[in-house]
């Protein structure tokens, strides 16, 4: 069984109207594992700090469909763009 900070994650993310990654290691963790969950289920769009230097996990996020955010400031004006297309919890 996960644990519950885990299995909670879905409840999160699907509650909310997008999710915003700074940091994700790949593979592993439960930023990981929530953001690929979301991603995989169409919770809620996924946004991903994109930088020069950024982690592993930042970019395949980004290969896997997330949004990529470059500049913070343009944060409001992405989430505007953004439908929900948020999918089922179950």
């Amino acid at each position: 069984a996960l644990p519950i900070s885990m299995s909670r994650n879905k409840l999160i993310y699907a509650g909310t109207a997008a999710t915003v990654v700074v940091s994700s290691s790949s593979g592993s963790g439960g930023t990981w594992a929530g953001a690929t969950e979301a991603l995989q289920n169409s919770y809620c769009p996924l946004i991903v700090r994109s930088q020069p230097s950024m982690p592993e996990g930042n970019v395949r996020l980004l290969e896997m469909g997330a949004h990529a955010l470059r500049n913070p400031e343009d944060l409001e004006h992405l989430l505007g763009t953004l439908e929900s297309g948020q999918g089922t919890l179950f």
